[in-house]
């Protein structure tokens, strides 16, 4: 009695927009990535039906998720090591204006 999900499709849009938007937002785009690669182990991994749209829509997905890991790990170190950053976020405390 549920709502059926087309799972093929599934794996198509969120394999490729994983790969999309990896850059503007790299915690979608590594959700997007893992939904889409779950997605396909379950259902499509050892499955005749697998078409070559599905392929590419997998193999997106993991570039995706390699690119929106490295991506975050920069953003990460970036923040931390980063001068201006650190002097933005601990530069005036709110305490130190009274």
């Amino acid at each position: 009695m549920g709502i059926k999900i087309n799972k093929s499709k599934l794996v198509v849009y969120t394999g490729l927009l994983s790969l999309l938007i990896f850059w503007c937002y790299a915690i979608i785009g590594l959700i997007l990535s893992i939904i889409s690669i779950t997605t396909y182990s379950k259902n499509f991994k050892k499955s005749a039906k697998t078409t070559k749209s599905i392929k590419v829509a997998y193999f997106s997905s993991v570039l995706g998720l390699i690119l929106s890991s490295v991506y975050l790990i920069f953003i990460i170190i970036y923040f931390f090591y980063s001068e201006v950053a650190l002097s933005t976020a601990f530069g005036t405390m709110p305490w130190d204006m009274f």
